[in-house]
């Protein structure tokens, strides 16, 4: 049959024909011979052919050891090797676009080593650059799923659980997943896993994409101006008023608290407003909030959100504090918050941890600039609250007639992933650092030498499969930061290089204290207790709901209706389908009640 087959999808394979040993600082490149299986796909015909072809292997080293400031790496012995080498395919990775010369998605220092260590190679169908649910769907239909896979959209899961395409892997998670595994992954007691049941079954491996309470605010202020106008950091909305009422009048920034058109999630979120009322009615884009509505069921925030957080928000618009296009502007898109931030148009935004990394270029516009970040202020009540960050559901499959072997090679990279992170400072080699729990640290890559010093490199490890998101665990930053404060309690003069190329940013610092103020008042978070599945019927209900609530909203705030139409509002949106989406929700709820009651506690 002709190679020239067009619309072609290539699947590779690379089984280790001779491997080189690890050798020393000054040793040259490895030259290596690989054996490569190359799947010609063009409809449901497959094509094999054998080719042999030489990379180039940068060999191993610990070379950092014999540097001043250098370090002997402590990695913990993987949990198994792998002989011969398993190959599983999936998809994905998180690389940059630009490798060096003779590097590639499937052959790069990262897949190297675990071959080398454990014995594992992930052969990558496709790219994770967007549009994953479009290819899985043909993969499904085509027969051609992934071994090994994540998947988010409840509908896609649901097609997968009940369509028989997803194997139960109870037996081998039982057998193989390590007690700190399942500790770390909260096993099974965590909110994120009873999708990942059915009848009592393990289906799924549930993740968070990023740390639990990641994406929920802190109030970040510029400290330097609190400074300039007498003011302390805000405990409470009085303060908060105070605060951006002096930023305004001082000429400081036009915008004394800054907030998107999305109103209550991630950046410029204000869901603190409603959360010192208990409630949070509503997510990212206006998605509908669920909670518990004390009667074992669960109810809609827009149902039973008070009067009060959009009468405390219209008193702000009112009074010139938040931006007089608020509903116009994007949190991402350019300019947006960040734009917003760093360039000095607002001295005071609600955002998560992360938004510390804004440091740097806030101090490039501003050298004078001194940033904060305090815990969401108490309102009138005495109270606070704000949302979750949380989505169950998410999670990772293996699919249906998996050779079992390829389950647990998988499981057990898990399993050594956790256990390396329980010790970053050990792995600077070949782990990951606290500072951010999706970056390696592979030298010529993340970083690499000047002279005795540590600089950031030019590119991003190339990795996939079992690597984030799919290890992440919802403590994975609190286990993270330890490092940072086992760094930081050190005296400087006692750091090595690696510990010195962490330490010399700021933001670094400020990032890990942020998220201690989140974790530390994790009591006050409010969650969605449920994620409906992205079915036809429920996307257009649930855009129509996000319509009326945003446009109800919106008008309030700037003061186009009144909020003495409040429960006309409840009304409408129970009316024009909100009722229905109710009923669905609690029908998704009670089956996860269900669930849970089913999945044994050992």
């Amino acid at each position: 049959m002709s190679e020239e087959l067009t619309r072609r999808r290539f699947m590779k394979g690379m089984v280790i024909a001779a491997t080189g040993a690890m050798i020393g600082a000054c040793a040259p490149k490895t030259v290596v011979v690989t054996k490569e299986v190359e799947k010609i796909v063009k409809e449901t015909v497959l094509v094999e052919k054998e080719v042999t072809r030489v990379v180039e292997k940068t060999a191993v080293t610990e070379k950092s050891a014999a540097r001043p400031g250098g370090w002997v790496p402590k990695i913990p012995a993987p949990p198994k090797k792998y002989d011969p080498l398993v190959h599983v395919r999936t998809y994905g990775g998180y690389y940059a676009s630009v490798l060096p010369e003779g590097d590639t998605r499937d052959q790069n220092p990262w897949s190297r080593y675990l071959d080398e260590q454990m014995g594992i190679h992930y052969d990558f169908m496709w790219e994770f650059e967007g549009h994953q649910t479009a290819k899985l769907d043909l993969a499904i239909a085509s027969g051609e799923l992934p071994d090994y896979f994540v998947c988010a959209p409840k509908t896609l899961m649901t097609q997968l659980q009940e369509g028989g395409l997803v194997e139960d892997i109870t037996d081998i998670w039982n057998a193989t997943a390590s007690p700190l595994l399942k500790q770390r992954k909260e096993y099974p007691t965590h909110g994120f896993w009873p999708p990942c049941f059915i009848d009592g079954r393990l289906y799924g491996i549930a993740y968070l994409n990023g740390p639990d309470y990641g994406q929920e605010p802190t109030l970040w202020i510029r400290k330097d101006w609190l400074d300039k106008v007498g003011l302390e950091p805000p405990k409470t909305f009085d303060d908060v008023e105070a605060i951006a009422t002096a930023f305004v009048k001082e000429g400081l920034c036009p915008i004394g608290l800054w907030t998107s058109e999305y109103l209550l999630t991630q950046l410029g979120s204000l869901s603190w407003v409603f959360g010192a009322y208990g409630v949070v009615p509503i997510g990212y884009a206006w998605e509908t909030w669920w909670m518990k509505d004390g009667k074992g069921g669960v109810i809609a925030g827009p149902v039973v959100a008070p009067a009060e957080p959009l009468a405390i928000i219209r008193d702000w618009y009112a009074k010139g504090l938040l931006a007089k296009d608020w509903f116009t502007m994007q949190m991402w898109q350019n300019p947006g918050g960040i734009a917003y931030w760093t360039g000095g148009q607002t001295g005071m935004v609600a955002c998560a941890w992360w938004f510390g990394s804004m440091m740097a270029a806030t101090k490039q516009n501003d050298p004078e600039a001194d940033i904060i970040d305090v815990t969401v202020p108490y309102g009138p009540n005495g109270k606070r609250g704000r949302e979750a960050s949380l989505r169950p559901g998410e999670m990772s499959f293996f699919k249906k007639g998996i050779d079992p072997t390829k389950i647990e090679a998988v499981i057990n990279h898990m399993n050594w992933i956790v256990d390396r992170y329980e010790h970053p400072s050990a792995n600077y080699d070949y782990g990951y650092t606290s500072w951010h729990s999706s970056q390696g640290t592979h030298e010529g890559y993340e970083w690499k030498w000047e002279g005795d010093k540590i600089v950031a490199g030019d590119y991003q490890i190339v990795r996939g499969g079992a690597e984030a998101p799919n290890w992440w665990y919802p403590g994975m930053k609190v286990v993270g930061d330890r490092n940072m404060d086992e760094i930081a309690a050190k005296p400087a003069e006692q750091w090595n290089a690696f510990e010195r190329f962490v330490m010399k940013d700021p933001w670094r610092a400020a990032q890990t204290e942020a998220y201690k103020h989140v974790y530390e008042s994790r009591d006050i978070t409010i969650r969605n207790e449920v994620w409906l599945p992205a079915t036809s019927d429920v996307e257009d209900a649930g855009k129509e709901m996000e319509k009326l609530c945003q446009q109800y909203y919106t008008d309030v705030i700037i003061g186009k209706q009144s909020l003495d139409d409040l429960d006309k509002f409840k009304q409408e949106w129970l009316d024009r389908g909100g009722a229905e989406l109710t009923e669905l929700a609690n029908k998704y709820y009670l089956k996860d009640q269900e669930e849970l009651k089913k999945i044994p506690k050992s």
